[in-house]
């Protein structure tokens, strides 16, 4: 309340996380010749928006809310092994306490989900690649020379390939934590926004995550 007794104006903030899967970016220098081992050089992520990512996200907790009604923490557990990054979600977070206090196992009978022989976003990258390089004109033959080139047999590549585009568990999730969110007054509001980072259309920011032995690891992020 100001001096004059009105209501100031308050605006409402609230901390969230977006994960958006990667495409490795193979060197240049990468041969191919060991199928067991490539050399990475950075990522690319594929197009997202904020609002598919929360939908998405949104529509990954739905089964596993029915899931709990009905008494069963199957969906949950699916969850947690195909995106963990659900586990630092607070309502994740409290289900599981609660799941855990009923003394009712966790056991999971099975292989665990996303485990791969060559993961999905590894064949999307080496698709890539052989397309950039021309060494396959297009998908269809870069599948065929992975074939023949031991990395994986055709169906097995075309089946990975297709995984890392199209799944849910390799697109962008965006996470609310309502938890933590707050109201500020306009002024204070205001300060906060002019001190973080803003990414407008057509705009880039590089940020170092890390040094390494090689030299710095940074991160592009660019909206279109």
């Amino acid at each position: 309340m100001t001096k004059n007794g009105d209501y100031s104006e308050r605006y409402g903030i609230e901390p969230c996380q977006i994960v958006i899967p990667g495409v490795p970016l193979i060197a240049e220098s990468e041969d191919f010749s060991d199928s067991e081992q490539i050399r990475i050089v950075g990522f690319r992520t594929l197009e997202t928006s904020a609002e598919r990512a929360l939908l998405l996200a949104d529509e990954m907790l739905r089964p596993v809310r029915q899931d709990l009604r009905n008494g069963r923490c199957k969906e949950l557990l699916k969850l947690r092994e195909t995106r963990p990054e659900f586990n630092d979600h607070p309502w994740v977070r409290e289900e599981v306490r609660k799941w855990a206090r009923t003394g009712r196992s966790f056991n999971k009978r099975g292989r665990r989900i996303g485990t791969f022989k060559r993961h999905p976003l590894i064949v999307a990258a080496a698709v890539d690649e052989l397309i950039a390089r021309q060494w396959a004109s297009n998908r269809e033959r870069a599948f065929v020379w992975l074939a023949d080139n031991d990395w994986l047999d055709y169906d097995a590549a075309k089946k990975r390939y297709y995984q890392a585009i199209g799944e849910e568990r390799f697109r962008a999730v965006l996470l609310q934590n309502s938890i933590w969110s707050t109201a500020k007054p306009r002024l204070k509001a205001r300060r906060l926004i002019r001190r973080a980072d803003q990414l407008h259309a057509g705009q880039s920011i590089t940020r170092t995550l890390f040094e390494s032995p090689s030299g710095p690891v940074t991160v592009t992020l660019t909206a279109t």
